[in-house]
């Protein structure tokens, strides 16, 4: 069962700070790392009833072909309910402006990819967020939530994120005319990926540096007047990032010898709830008026 749920504190000053400049901060432990092994568990009996993927046979291991599905059922979703990460998305959203989700998002497995971790390396596609634009014009109405099942470490598969991208998201949406915005998201994403040298040597959209890890990562760079670097997520097993939904991430190759287990979903707050609600409402009008 849960812990009882301390009232919140707020976030910290470097937690804030981290969110307003970066779009992400980081929750050391912000569920049970025996929690998370149970985790590990429930994940393993499914890859090996479904996929024939067994924990301890080598050669049985293999990218399976879609996400893990229990997780979302299981016991363990109530875990993820602890007094820390409530504080953090009470800090974003805003307290009693967001419900627990029915469950913590997609069960994202990346199993070794048989590379050599000096091979790894940082990928020209697919730069993306998954947040909408037009919802996200002033304060986050979502937050998302990366989530370590089991460890992960440098290389071995944890999400990329750009630091600093929601800043740069928000500031060329509102640069758009109403006629540009009509072309839609990805428009808007194609757009963001050319947009100066560095970013397009990140996307691929022109050939990038030899070294990418040292000028994406530990350099960084910018993009009209934003900074921006390519940061690796990476912990252990119970540790947890909250994001703002606009940030740009991408999906890296797993060079390590375990697998890479994270949960990520999005929170909604009860304001994008109820946008939700009324475009659902004004789409079945639609339909009804065809029909």
């Amino acid at each position: 069962m849960p812990p009882d749920i301390a009232p919140a504190r707020g976030l910290t000053a470097g937690e804030r700070l981290a969110f307003e400049e970066d779009g992400f901060f980081f929750l050391p432990r912000a569920f049970g790392p025996a929690d998370a092994a149970r985790m590990q568990d429930e994940w393993w009996a499914e890859l090996a009833e479904r996929w024939g993927i067994v924990r301890a046979d080598l050669r049985t291991w293999r990218q399976p072909l879609g996400d893990p599905k229990r997780p979302k059922q299981a016991p363990s979703e109530l875990c993820f309910r602890t007094p820390e990460i409530k504080r953090a998305l009470d800090g974003v959203l805003g307290e009693g402006q967001w419900d627990w989700p029915r469950d913590w998002g997609r069960a994202c497995l990346t199993m070794p990819s048989g590379h050599r971790l000096e091979t790894w390396d940082i990928p020209t596609r697919i730069w993306h967020s998954d947040g909408r634009t037009d919802w996200e014009t002033g304060s986050p109405l979502n937050a998302f939530v990366f989530s370590f099942v089991a460890e992960a470490k440098p290389g071995g598969g944890g999400t990329l994120v750009l630091a600093g991208s929601p800043r740069l998201v928000r500031q060329e949406h509102a640069k758009l005319t109403r006629e540009q915005r009509r072309h839609g998201g990805t428009w808007e994403r194609n757009r963001l990926s050319r947009l100066g040298p560095w970013l397009s040597g990140l996307t691929g959209a022109v050939p990038g540096p030899e070294d990418r890890i040292a000028a994406f990562m530990r350099e960084g760079g910018e993009a009209e007047g934003v900074a921006l670097r390519v940061v690796e997520l990476t912990g252990q097993p119970g540790d947890t990032y909250i994001a703002d939904p606009l940030l740009v991430h991408n999906i890296a190759h797993n060079c390590r010898e375990t697998p890479r287990m994270m949960r990520i979903g999005m929170v909604r707050s009860h304001a994008a709830r109820a946008i939700i609600k009324k475009e659902t409402e004004w789409a079945q009008r639609q339909r009804e008026a065809r029909s």
